[in-house]
């Protein structure tokens, strides 16, 4: 599992029931957080390729 990952239960028409707006809004925070993540990780690798390059 990917860091920062949750669980992914079944989605509203696979349960017949609909997401409220509190739990939308924290799915479209974890999506956030793992945006930050990734370009965080891209960043950081893009760094370490540099410092192996300059060597």
């Amino acid at each position: 599992m990917k860091p920062f990952s949750r669980p992914r239960e079944a989605g509203p028409k696979q349960s017949g029931i609909s997401l409220s707006p509190l739990n939308q809004r924290g799915l479209a925070m974890w999506d956030f957080i793992n945006t930050l993540y990734r370009d965080y990780c891209m960043a950081r690798l893009q760094e370490i390729r540099k410092l192996e390059l300059a060597k």
